[in-house]
């Protein structure tokens, strides 16, 4: 489980609270948990970020909170991407064409490339 400092990294974020606090998912800020992140990017959730009882933040500004550790960063939509990938990374194939991908015949075709059906 990552801690709050190694997503801060992630982000380019500064932490305020416990920074080995350890976080294990992604949440909204309404429907997140002691041990998610969730993010405010848009005041109009202000009043969700007043009652959320997730374990950490990701926000603009430094914001009064009793019950929630922050990531400060420049943009906390993009950090929540960012900070997603590291909880559900994209898949990684073998280079080389899969069976069942098509290739024209005419092609010439990398050798690291990574070629698959569709």
């Amino acid at each position: 489980m990552p801690t709050l400092e190694a997503l801060a990294q992630v982000v380019g974020g500064t932490v305020l609270g416990d920074p080995e606090y350890e976080i294990r998912g992604l949440a909204d800020l309404h429907s997140a948990g002691p041990s998610d992140v969730s993010f405010l990017a848009n005041s109009k959730y202000v009043s969700h970020f007043a009652t959320t009882q997730a374990g950490a933040v990701l926000v603009a500004q430094e914001m009064e909170s009793s019950h929630t550790h922050l990531i400060v960063c420049s943009n906390p939509y993009v950090a929540m991407a960012q900070i997603a990938t590291t909880f559900h990374p994209p898949p990684r194939y073998q280079s080389g064409i899969a069976e069942g991908a098509f290739v024209h015949a005419e092609a010439t075709v990398d050798s690291s490339a990574t070629i698959r059906p569709l």
